[in-house]
């Protein structure tokens, strides 16, 4: 998010918009993460739209539909130590196949799908 705002001081990017997507499977957590979310917009002063998606559809395909046509996405990426190196750069290859540029953050405070820092009261 900060990376995005930050962005936004160049000349080159200031027109841009920020949209915060995120998908979950449940509607207990949509409401739980869009209070978290837009909590922390307001918190760090940070204009943004966001949008929790309520979808059974995996991560991959709800990316493709909602972000193919975006200039610029960020994407979270969890701590993958314990994971081959092979299917981290095949799960990145797999993420950015269909969309116009990406930059991977790696997030540690990712705890299944909602980031720690969003998931206290």
């Amino acid at each position: 998010l900060l990376m995005a705002f930050l962005l936004k001081l160049n000349t080159n990017w200031s027109s841009a918009k920020i949209r915060i997507l995120s998908k979950v499977k449940d509607a207990a957590s949509k409401e739980k993460l869009q209070k978290g979310i837009v909590k922390q917009l307001t918190v760090s002063r940070i204009s943004a739209n966001v949008k929790v998606i309520l979808s059974g559809d995996s991560f991959l395909e709800v990316l493709n539909q909602t972000s193919k046509d975006t200039d610029l996405v960020f994407l979270g990426m969890p701590d993958a130590t314990q994971v081959s190196t092979e299917r981290i750069v095949n799960s990145i290859t797999e993420m950015s196949a269909s969309l116009k540029a990406t930059v991977f953050v790696q997030n540690n405070s990712m705890s299944d799908s909602i980031p720690i820092l969003l998931s206290g009261d």
